[in-house]
């Protein structure tokens, strides 16, 4: 498959207003120039290259546009769409251990949240949100930021029936064991949980939820930096491969690898 020419991307660009218009109706020059405020030479010179790159056609004294034309006007509005997913996106993409970690799959059409220093905890309810959406919830955990996965179980549980699948790293299963030693236990004793330790291989935090959704988490130097979140099929078949990877070399982890000690009390403070 060839490549378009520049001058039709160069048409596209340049006559994206007419030909959008073209789209949803049938007009004259005349209706042209009142609907887009412009001079009937502009509409001239704008119709002349939209029929030259067949984007256009005259028919009973009316301009319209072509089968290609509607399909070019959906297919560049799409991809300005994706390209600034891409440019939002990018910030986060930096903050990465290795560059590609994230698949074009995922990134395209994605919705970007970004942590606020002014309002810290607003990043940490949006995760809880988007990971508590649904009844079954598969989540990759390389950190755990300020005890969020304790949250979003205890979320799961107010309902009759959820599941959770828990993959975490080394680090953050001694963290449960030390700081919420009786979380810990819940979760080995709970029927509707799943709970591995796994080598993750990528600096990133993963999420899938009903088979519907998937999200990334992108940390920073002082916990959650932003949320990546997609909801097109592409991108859950992209998170179930990297969560299948990872649990393909996971252990489960057993009630007697957990110390059974009771929570400690938080000291209080002035």
């Amino acid at each position: 498959m060839g490549s378009p020419s520049q001058t039709l991307i160069s048409t596209l660009q340049t006559r994206h207003s007419m030909l959008a218009e073209l789209c949803t109706a049938s007009y004259t020059k005349r209706q042209l120039e009142t609907t887009l405020d412009v001079s009937r030479s502009t509409v001239n010179r704008g119709l002349r290259d939209l029929q030259e790159e067949s984007l256009a056609e005259y028919d009973g004294g009316e301009w319209q546009a072509t089968a290609f034309g509607r399909h070019a006007v959906r297919v560049r509005e799409s991809y300005l769409t994706e390209l600034a997913s891409f440019e939002e996106a990018d910030v986060f993409l930096e903050q990465l251990a290795q560059e590609g970690e994230l698949d074009y799959d995922f990134l395209r059409g994605v919705t970007v949240h970004k942590a606020e220093a002014a309002a810290p905890c607003k990043i940490l309810e949006q995760y809880i949100t988007q990971t508590t959406r649904g009844t079954t919830v598969r989540i990759i955990a390389p950190r755990d930021v300020f005890g969020c996965t304790r949250v979003v179980y205890n979320r799961l549980c107010e309902r009759e029936q959820y599941g959770l699948e828990l993959l975490v790293a080394d680090d953050v299963l001694e963290s449960f064991r030390e700081v919420f030693p009786e979380f810990t236990q819940s979760l080995l004793r709970d029927c509707g949980v799943r709970f591995h330790r796994a080598a993750v291989p990528f600096s990133f935090g993963l999420w899938i939820v009903d088979e519907t959704a998937a999200g990334v988490i992108i940390y920073g130097d002082y916990g959650i930096a932003g949320l990546l979140v997609n909801n097109s099929p592409r991108s859950v078949e992209w998170a179930k491969s990297q969560f299948q990877t990872v649990e393909a070399h996971a252990e489960e982890v057993e009630l007697a690898h957990v110390t059974a000690v009771t929570e400690a009390e938080p000291t209080s403070t002035r």
